[in-house]
């Protein structure tokens, strides 16, 4: 199946362990992943250079970096996405449904959008420790409706809450998002964390349906493509 892919890419296989291995797209293109990346491998996938990587169904990668102003959208089916993704350099993911089944980041001036898919254990506005933190400005936005923060609702817009000491806030967010699933629900229950200038923000407008058809509709396509 891999073979079928006509896409520029270099492999770098560099076992440590159990073996981990670099899938590198980045030649500005847009790309489509519609097989499963062996998680056993823990293989470690980046988009740079303005590339788009479409995540299909049967998409599915184990660690994704999304880099240097490059964009992810993740299709609107169950069998798609990642175990951990990170957006930095000016670059964004479109998550309309799927998994993320660990950390969801956003770094460096980055775009995190999710209208739709069932989310992890982790949700970063930018990251404790990292150097540039204080200008980081990446911005974390959930569509949907009836929000609540540690079970007590909230309005649509930025999570405002006192920073603490350490200049970071966290909570636990549910909520329905805009293709209706469900946020928080088990085995996903995400804790949110923002921090310094980054933000994460409710919304309530919806993406277009039709969006969320085509995305949704991608990897159904290709599969029939497949079959004859």
């Amino acid at each position: 199946m891999k073979a079928k892919l006509t896409i520029t890419m270099f492999i770098i296989c560099l076992f440590v362990g159990q073996g981990n291995a670099q899938l590198v797209f980045d030649d500005g293109g847009v790309h489509n992943i519609d097989w499963h990346i062996d998680i056993e491998e823990e293989y470690h996938v980046y988009v740079r250079n303005g590339t788009t990587l479409n995540l299909l169904e049967e998409g599915f990668i184990h660690f994704l970096y999304v880099e240097d102003s490059s964009v992810v959208n993740v299709s609107n089916v169950l069998r798609t996405g990642a175990v951990s993704m990170i957006a930095q350099d000016d670059s964004v993911i479109n998550i309309y449904g799927g998994r993320i089944t660990s950390i969801l980041t956003a770094l460096n001036r980055s775009t995190v959008n999710i209208y739709g898919g069932h989310i992890g254990f982790y949700i970063n506005a930018g990251l404790d420790g990292v150097a540039y933190r204080e200008i980081d400005t990446s911005v974390v936005t959930f569509y949907g409706h009836h929000f609540a923060i540690d079970g007590v609702d909230v309005a649509y817009g930025e999570i405002n809450i006192s920073v603490g000491e350490n200049d970071s806030v966290s909570g636990f967010l549910t909520g329905i998002l805009a293709n209706g699933e469900s946020i928080g629900g088990l085995p996903f229950q995400p804790n949110f964390y923002i921090y310094d200038n980054s933000r994460i923000v409710l919304a309530e407008t919806a993406p277009e349906p039709a969006t969320i058809l085509l995305l949704g509709l991608g990897s159904l396509f290709l599969r029939k493509i497949r079959s004859k």
